[in-house]
């Protein structure tokens, strides 16, 4: 009736929320280690989660056991863990669903991958024009355009936007993780001060 939210347990937590909670909870997902590029000296970093996902019924939970608090103050303790009582930390969490709606998962996905096949190959003939000499974004948004249309002024943005995403951060030491799909450069050009992009050459193969 009020709403379904999630928790996080591990250890004998987990096996005594199972318990003490039984008709309130069900378990919904162990969570997968995550993999993340390393630096040059390391390996990939593995990031492991601890315990599983819990869906928690709140409503049917305050009605049953906490309706001597007002539900937006049990809410809170909730989310403030400090509802429950066990020796480790039943950490909440929230659900993300992303509704495609009309058309459909299956044709946003087709599309999708149609968008990163055209923008593979934008970057692999602007490659093959310039190497690994430097262009200007005017250069680009030209390329980007010719590519994917430029039906409305959005185009111009969107262009920059796009390649912003492929140059990494600034980092302030150079052992530093490499990620394999930032793989331009950027820097000023002296006579202008413009911005003016480039492949890295351990970059695009």
């Amino acid at each position: 009736m009020y709403t379904r939210q999630f928790i996080q347990a591990s250890g004998g937590t987990l096996e005594q929320i199972k318990k003490d909670l039984k008709g309130f909870v069900k378990p919904i997902l162990k969570p997968a280690p995550q993999r993340d590029p390393g630096n040059f000296h390391n390996g990939d970093v593995i990031t492991t989660q601890i315990g599983e996902f819990l869906e928690i019924d709140l409503g049917k939970l305050w009605e049953e056991r906490y309706n001597s608090l007002s539900f937006p103050d049990f809410k809170r303790q909730f989310f403030n863990n400090s509802l429950f009582d066990y020796d480790d930390k039943v950490t909440p969490k929230m659900q993300l669903k992303i509704n495609y709606g009309e058309p459909g998962f299956d044709i946003v996905k087709n599309s999708f991958n149609e968008h990163l096949g055209r923008l593979s190959d934008l970057f692999l003939q602007i490659q093959r024009e310039n190497g690994y000499h430097y262009f200007s974004l005017n250069y680009f948004k030209k390329m980007y355009n010719d590519f994917f249309g430029s039906d409305d002024n959005t185009q111009d943005n969107a262009a920059q936007l796009v390649l912003e995403l492929f140059v990494p951060e600034e980092v302030s030491n150079d052992n530093h993780p490499f990620i394999s799909w930032k793989f331009m450069t950027v820097r000023r050009k002296q006579s202008t001060q413009e911005s003016e992009y480039g492949f890295r050459k351990s970059g695009l193969r």
